[in-house]
């Protein structure tokens, strides 16, 4: 009876957070959700962003929804900003070798309802009128009209399809149709006027860049823009599939700031659209759950005169015969970790509660078979030295002597054994020090 109330309530407790996660949504403010696609571009099941398709003629665009302040008109300042994103280029297995589409682009635009072209326009716009925008290319196919300089450059758009400056990839020993993730930073500072890009196959920036370049951004954006990425397939079959993995975007100093943080949820970070609602959903009904029973169901409930029931939360059988003394155990170790106490009450003690003349006897006998150790006459006048090598090893506790006076004696007679001349003689300059 108690767990089929137990299971109502964690069922009342489901109900509960269900209505007020969707009466309370969690913030999307770095969420896919504020991701506007275009034309070809489509969220992938992941939650990445895949820009274009395996057609030949595939163009898309992906833009955060919102602008954002570049310029300040009435101060007449400008941002600076930096961006890290990473993407993916697979190639369309068919052909043979595979031939890559024309690439993507990171886009800052002024119209987030324009799409560019195709066939190595990379979604860009050639047409003046329509935008203004400032973008950084990262082509793959090699188009002498638009001035390329190899089929794996980057290079810098301004309202225009022609890039410049552009940098070869190539002699620098990066590939950008390795088909593998690439990170890339791209950041603009204001006060120096200076933009610079890097690359790299894993998530740790490079020390150089392999951009960079000089100019006044402020000269060509708006005081809003919309920021992105865009990207086209070219003539003849090349076909690639752009792809976006994850992308942060921020904008500095004040009144500039700004963030942009969006990631697949493959990278196990897009919580609040992907896993995130479900795992919170889960962890608070444990919590209610426990709480609850708690509250409800006391340890021990009464089920009549004579019997009792104990609610755990594990199956595990109890002994009831079998107790702990906490104290008990507490004095134990307080004993065990004693240390000796060498004062002259100890030694006359100990030499009170041995068998001393039995134990002098056969360790004459002992000593006399090492002819490597120390062989002493036991005398009359040595008898207080060994009386202090006894006292001094037993290590008794005041408490304990008469419980260990046989095992003591054993001890003391391995010990002996083992010690060496001048290890005795040590050991008796320090029961006279103490004495």
């Amino acid at each position: 009876m108690g767990y089929a109330k137990s299971l109502l309530c964690s069922l009342i407790v489901i109900i509960i957070i269900c209505i007020l996660h969707s009466s309370f949504p969690p913030p999307s403010d770095n969420s896919i959700t504020n991701i506007t696609l275009l034309r070809d571009a489509h969220f992938l099941q992941e939650g990445r962003i895949g820009l274009t398709s395996y057609s030949s003629s595939s163009v898309g665009r992906a833009l955060y929804k919102y602008p954002i302040m570049f310029r300040n008109i009435s101060t007449k300042s400008s941002a600076s900003f930096t961006s890290k994103f990473t993407f993916t280029i697979i190639p369309n297995s068919i052909p043979s070798p595979p031939l890559f589409g024309d690439g993507l682009t990171f886009l800052i635009t002024s119209n987030p309802k324009i799409l560019g072209n195709g066939f190595g326009f990379m979604g860009l716009s050639n047409r003046s009128n329509q935008e203004e925008y400032f973008a950084i290319e990262f082509d793959t196919s090699f188009d002498p009209s638009l001035e390329d300089i190899s089929d794996n450059h980057i290079g810098v758009h301004i309202n225009s399809i022609i890039s410049y400056p552009t940098v070869d990839l190539t002699p620098m020993g990066f590939d950008l149709k390795n088909t593998t993730r690439i990170t890339a930073w791209v950041d603009y500072i204001n006060s120096e006027k200076r933009l610079e890009v890097w690359l790299s196959y894993n998530d740790s920036r490079p020390i150089r860049p392999l951009l960079t370049t000089y100019m006044d951004f402020s000269a060509y954006i708006n005081e809003l823009m919309y920021v992105g990425f865009s990207a086209s397939n070219g003539k003849g079959g090349c076909s690639s599939k752009h792809i976006v993995d994850k992308w942060i975007f921020e904008t500095y100093p004040s009144p500039f700031d700004s963030s942009i943080s969006f990631h697949s949820t493959e990278e196990g970070s897009d919580l609040a659209n992907g896993a995130g609602p479900t795992l919170w959903l889960l962890l608070g009904t444990l919590i209610f759950t426990a709480i609850i029973r708690k509250i409800f169901f006391s340890p021990d409930q009464i089920v009549g005169d004579d019997q009792t029931i104990s609610i755990s939360f594990t199956d595990a059988p109890r002994n009831p015969e079998k107790t702990v003394d906490g104290k008990n155990i507490k004095a134990r170790r307080d004993v065990v970790n004693q240390k000796p106490r060498l004062t002259e009450g100890t030694i006359k003690e100990a030499l009170r509660s041995l068998q001393l003349e039995e134990i002098i006897e056969e360790l004459k006998s002992k000593i006399k078979k090492q002819k490597d150790n120390l062989i002493l006459p036991v005398c009359d006048e040595a008898k207080d030295h060994y009386r202090g090598i006894i006292a001094y090893l037993t290590e008794e506790r005041d408490s304990q002597v008469s419980e260990k006076k046989e095992l003591d004696k054993k001890v003391i007679i391995a010990g002996l054994q083992r010690k060496s001349k001048a290890e005795l003689e040590d050991m008796l300059l320090q029961v006279k020090t103490k004495a």
